[in-house]
């Protein structure tokens, strides 16, 4: 009951931060209120895991903006000001992780990774947990100028998440090359078993790009309720969408490798999953990754097109060619014993 419980609240609370909720702004402030008291109920009733694997502390240091360009670091900039305007006693650490800390980004391409950890004061205080959204929406605005195409917002963790701390989240470990955006941050984590969520994560990308290949559109992630269709029937409207098709890509050959036991950096699971499937189907990963490092040498759209060189590298049918991939990767998976057929786990890891 505990994991569940604390996924569902955790998911609600970030969806309570994020301008997922935007349509609680016309509700009144006590409709705001009753769900941030209901937020931070169902995580005092959370009781201490006993799945707990290891225990993971990490000295975090403060990001020094001295290391990147003006333009492109001015959104954050602005959020730093909000945090430090807004923020105080809300929360504990303000974390920046992904290609952003490891100063390997792509400008324009890649996101914004950070999470944010929210303190006791603010979950059990409905008004400050209110105060701590208005913030938080004021932070996604700034998000939405540092990449106009990102499709998720910060992650908030609460004291409960870091002492039983799922892989799901984010792979701890990545939390080693992260950067702080305050001040130095100790980090100490107790990281339990999340196996089973990790195979169920994996099974539902999955299930996800079957559906697609059947139906002809990826129905996740829309832009204004329009969904990705398949060899770019809606290029028009779709670079958003498109981004967080290509994103999954990127990222299943990490949650392949974390389900076979390793838990590594993006980079280093590209090296690891290309060993394990074909040519054929490594090669809509090679097409996302050259979208990625080609994004700079041209220009951002306009709006939410899809520009022509990118068709030309992705090329048709990558709903099927996705699912492919995810086939060949599963089968690996059901060969190896650690998942069956249906894509659960076999207990035998």
């Amino acid at each position: 009951m505990s994991t569940s419980l604390q996924l569902s609240s955790n998911s609600i609370l970030n969806w309570f931060l994020q301008p997922k909720s935007s349509c609680l702004t016309s509700e009144p402030f006590f409709v705001r209120e009753m769900i941030a008291a209901h937020i931070g109920e169902s995580f005092k009733i959370l009781s201490n895991n006993d799945s707990i694997l290891s225990n993971f502390r990490v000295k975090i240091p403060r990001i020094d903006l001295a290391d990147y360009g003006d333009q492109f670091i001015k959104p954050i900039v602005d959020i730093k000001k909000i945090v430090d305007r807004d923020c105080e006693g809300l929360i504990d650490g303000f974390i920046i992780h992904g290609s952003v800390a490891t100063q390997d980004f792509i400008v324009g391409w890649s996101d914004l990774d950070a999470t944010i950890t929210v303190t006791n004061d603010a979950l059990y205080d409905p008004k400050k947990l209110c105060h701590l959204r208005d913030a938080s929406l004021a932070i996604h605005d700034c998000i939405d100028r540092f990449d106009k195409f990102q499709h998720h917002g910060i992650h908030f963790l609460t004291e409960y998440d870091l002492s039983s701390y799922p892989d799901t989240y984010l792979p701890h470990v990545l939390y080693s090359d992260a950067v702080t955006l305050r001040h130095d941050l100790s980090l100490d984590m107790g990281v339990r078993d999340s196996f089973d969520e990790q195979a169920a994560r994996f099974n539902s990308i999955h299930q996800l790009f079957k559906q697609a290949t059947e139906v002809g559109e990826l129905r996740h992630h829309p832009f204004n309720d329009v969904y990705l269709q398949n060899d770019f029937m809606n290029a028009d409207n779709a670079m958003y969408q498109m981004k967080y098709f290509l994103s999954l890509v990127m990222l299943l050959p990490s949650y392949f490798i974390n389900l076979r036991g390793t838990l590594c950096t993006k980079s280093r699971s590209f090296e690891m999953c290309r060993l394990f499937v074909s040519e054929e189907a490594w090669g809509i990963v090679e097409s996302a990754s050259q979208v990625r490092s080609s994004w700079e040498s041209h220009e951002s759209p306009l709006k939410n097109e899809i520009p022509m060189w990118i068709q030309q590298i992705i090329g048709e049918n990558y709903f099927e060619r996705g699912y492919n991939f995810t086939c060949e990767l599963q089968r690996n998976l059901t060969d190896a014993g650690i998942i069956d057929a249906r894509g659960l786990p076999t207990g035998d890891r």
